[in-house]
C-alpha cells in the first residue's frame, strides 16, 4: 500500500516538473522574442541618429527628420503599436509636427515619434506623415530685423546663433524667452514675433531701446506707413509701421504724450496674426 502511494506521489511530481519545464521554456522564448524586438528597435534608433530614419525590415522605406504634416485620423499614441492607447483623446486633425525619431520592429508598420507645436508627444504611423506644403510656410520679411532675426526665420537659427539658455513657454503656441528677447513661433517653427526691452538688441537701422522717441519716429515715418495705435488687442505698442504686407514694427515709449525727453522702452517686430 505504501509503495502504491509513493509511486502515485512520484508520478504527480514528475508531471508537475514537466509542466514547470514547459512554462519555463515558453517564458524564455517570449523573453528572447522581446529582447530581439528591443534590440531591433535600438539598432534602428542608433541608425537614425545620423539624421535619417530607416526601417531595416523593408528596403527603400526611408523617412527624413524635420517638419511633417500628419494626415492620419487617430490621435497620438503613447506607444509605437496599433493596440496602444491614445495620449490625447481630443486632437485636431492634420497638424504640422516635428519628427523626432522612427521606431520599427520585425513585424508591423514603421512608427514615428513626433511632437506638435503645443508640446504634445506621441507615436503615429510613418506612412501617415507627408512633407509640409509650401503654402503652409510664411514668407521671410527681408526689410527689417531685430537682433539680427527676421519674421519668417526658423527658430533653430535663433537657438543656434544665440547659443544660450532659454525658457520655453506654451501659451497660445510657443514662446522662446532668451531673457533679453522673446520669440513667438508658429506651427512650422517660424518666428512670428520678436520682442525686446534690452538696449543691446538693435534694429538693422541701429536704433534700440533707450533711444530718443522723436528721433526714432522721424526715421521710420520717412520709410514706412505710420499708425498711432490705440486699440491693439494683444500688444502694448503705441506707434507702429507697416513693413510691406507681411510684418509690422511697433514701439512702446516712456511717455503717453511724446516729448523731447521721451525714449523707446520696448520694440516689437511681428506679423499681425502672430500665434
Amino acid at each position: 500500500m505504501k509503495v502504491k502511494i509513493f509511486m502515485a506521489f512520484l508520478g504527480v511530481l514528475c508531471i508537475t516538473l514537466v509542466v514547470l519545464l514547459i512554462n519555463a521554456n515558453n517564458t524564455i522564448t517570449k523573453m528572447n522574442q522581446e529582447l530581439s524586438s528591443a534590440t531591433s528597435i535600438h539598432e534602428n534608433i542608433k541608425y537614425m541618429e545620423n539624421g535619417v530614419v530607416a526601417d531595416r525590415s523593408r528596403a527603400g522605406n526611408i523617412v527624413k527628420y524635420g517638419l511633417k504634416k500628419y494626415i492620419g485620423s487617430d490621435p497620438l499614441r503613447v506607444y509605437p503599436h496599433q493596440e496602444s492607447f491614445f495620449g490625447f483623446e481630443e486632437y485636431e486633425g492634420n497638424p504640422i509636427v516635428e519628427l523626432i525619431r522612427g521606431v520599427s520592429s520585425n513585424v508591423g508598420p514603421l512608427w514615428s515619434l513626433v511632437i506638435d507645436h503645443k508640446g504634445r508627444i506621441g507615436y503615429v504611423k510613418t506612412s501617415e506623415l507627408i512633407d509640409v506644403p509650401e503654402t503652409a510656410l510664411i514668407q521671410v520679411v527681408e526689410k527689417e530685423s531685430l537682433g539680427g532675426f527676421r519674421i519668417g526665420d526658423r527658430i533653430e537659427k535663433a537657438i543656434g546663433t544665440l547659443d544660450t539658455e532659454y525658457t520655453l513657454i506654451y501659451e497660445n503656441g510657443r514662446i522662446y524667452d532668451f531673457s533679453d528677447q522673446e520669440f513667438f513661433v508658429n506651427n512650422t517653427n517660424q518666428i512670428t514675433l520678436i520682442r525686446t526691452e534690452s538696449p543691446q538688441i538693435t534694429l538693422n537701422s541701429g536704433y534700440s531701446v533707450g533711444d530718443n522717441a522723436l528721433e526714432v519716429l522721424e526715421y521710420y515715418k520717412a520709410r514706412y506707413e505710420h499708425r498711432h495705435v490705440t486699440d491693439a488687442p494683444f500688444l502694448p505698442v503705441t506707434d507702429s509701421f507697416r513693413i510691406g504686407d507681411e510684418a509690422t514694427l511697433g514701439f512702446v515709449f516712456s511717455d503717453s504724450e511724446i516729448n523731447e525727453n521721451s525714449s523707446v522702452t520696448s520694440i516689437y517686430l511681428y506679423r499681425e496674426v502672430y500665434h
